[in-house]
């Protein structure tokens, strides 16, 4: 009993460790996979010089594709604060954005599938009746 008041904590602290490290994996190779998409499609990464840029950037919320008409024309912009940048551009690489996103979207489903239909191929009579190991 003593021995699991001792260690107890440590595991809590340990799996809590871990789990941070997982989540903030995950959030950067997610950021990491939406940067490319955007660079793919064709916006263009800006870092902001003067004071002006510096204040626009700082009040656009970050990782977030945002709308703004500018001078009559359309224009989207995502800030990435952590690299100090933004990706802007119009319309049309903004559908171009979606379009990569959706076939991303459906290929990631595709692999999840296969890696689903892969599992349901095992032999699971191979660790007996199923009662014995449930």
């Amino acid at each position: 009993m003593k021995l699991l008041r001792k260690t107890l904590p440590s595991i809590f602290t340990l799996l809590a460790v871990s789990l941070g490290i997982a989540v903030t994996g995950c959030a950067s190779m997610e950021s990491h996979q939406k940067e490319s998409l955007l660079s793919a499609a064709g916006l263009r990464s800006r870092t902001p010089a003067t004071p002006k840029q510096i204040a626009i950037f700082q009040s656009l919320k970050p990782y977030k594709m945002q709308r703004r008409t500018v001078n009559g024309k359309v224009l989207y912009a995502y800030a990435d604060p952590k690299r100090d940048f933004l990706y802007v551009g119009t319309q049309a690489e903004y559908d171009a954005y979606k379009k990569l996103q959706a076939t991303q979207n459906i290929a990631e489903e595709q692999e999840m599938t296969a890696a689903m239909n892969q599992q349901d191929a095992l032999d699971w009579d191979a660790w007996g009746p199923y009662g014995l190991w449930y």
